[in-house]
């Protein structure tokens, strides 16, 4: 299984702030790897599905918080290698 981080070609700090970020918002739930400590698992939660659900307009959403910060460069470069 692909790291989140490799599939978004995102360095590791973005991806955990992020992951903090809607974990502090009830939307996400997070727990150590049980087969190897050195990762953690996250999950989307019954919070997440009964608010947003997940259409089109939450996946925009989910994007442009993700890609907030990184230049539309830096993005077009990502998006170009995947």
């Amino acid at each position: 299984m692909p790291l989140l981080q490799q599939y978004l070609l995102l360095d590791g700090a973005t991806i955990t702030r992020l992951v903090k970020q809607f974990e502090s918002e009830g939307l996400v739930s997070r727990r150590l790897d049980p087969q190897d400590n050195r990762y953690t698992l996250a999950s989307l939660t019954d919070a997440w599905s009964a608010s947003h659900g997940w259409d089109r307009e939450v996946h925009r959403m989910f994007v442009t918080r993700l890609l907030d910060g990184i230049t539309n460069e830096e993005q077009e470069v990502t998006f170009a290698c995947s």
